[in-house]
């Protein structure tokens, strides 16, 4: 993408993926909201102040080292007026790299609502997810093989590290998501006080958090 195209023009091939997809789940009963696959000029999208997610230096990091090995592949979620559902820190990343136009799928119609309910979607049902160790295993250490920089893929070194040993032992302090854990809700601190003292008579590894 550069600054010299027309901003705001749809994009002719997904414009007609988005038609033949709304024309699929129209015939199976289901109404999506409307939306068109644009390029608009950065300039365009406004951060939504009640944005709930943050992204931290070390995030924006790496997502640019993937702009900058990919290019602006990642589309934006955008209310009609500009203001964005979803999306935040892949913009922050992209202009950051230099790019003055991206990709965005404009939500026409959509309800305060549907907005809001979709951006705390978008980002809390994909943390949701879990990963099979082993395969994550196979698949970084055939990566390094051919020579691919597995440390695009979002991971500490020190992650990388313990995925790659081969070791079906995460070892001590391991923070991958797919590490077994359990979080346990108490009324109060004189309940948690009471279970984390019964946890750890039965020497579970365990210690106290307070949100």
């Amino acid at each position: 993408m550069t600054g010299h195209s027309d901003s705001g023009r749809p994009l002719s091939s997904g414009a007609n993926s988005v038609k033949d997809t709304s024309a699929r789940l129209s015939a199976g009963k289901l109404q999506p909201p409307p939306h068109t696959i644009e390029i608009w000029e950065t300039s365009r999208l406004k951060a939504d102040p009640r944005n709930a997610r943050k992204h931290p230096p070390e995030q924006i990091k790496q997502l640019r080292a993937l702009v900058k090995t990919y290019g602006p592949i990642w589309p934006v979620l955008v209310r009609e007026n500009g203001l964005i559902i979803a999306g935040h820190g892949r913009l922050e990343a992209i202009i950051a790299e230099g790019f003055n136009e991206v990709r965005v799928i404009v939500a026409h119609g959509w309800t305060e609502e549907q907005c809001r309910t979709f951006a705390l979607a978008d980002n809390q049902v994909a943390l949701n997810a879990q990963w099979d160790r082993d395969m994550l295993g196979v698949e970084l250490r055939e990566l390094r093989e051919l020579g691919a920089d597995i440390s695009l893929t979002g991971f500490s070194q020190k992650e990388l590290e313990r995925l790659t040993s081969g070791s079906n032992d995460p070892g001590p302090g391991f923070t991958l998501e797919s590490a077994y854990q359990i979080l346990i809700e108490c009324a109060d601190e004189a309940e948690q006080l009471k279970l984390l003292g019964r946890l750890r008579a039965e020497n579970v590894k365990c210690r106290a958090l307070i949100a």
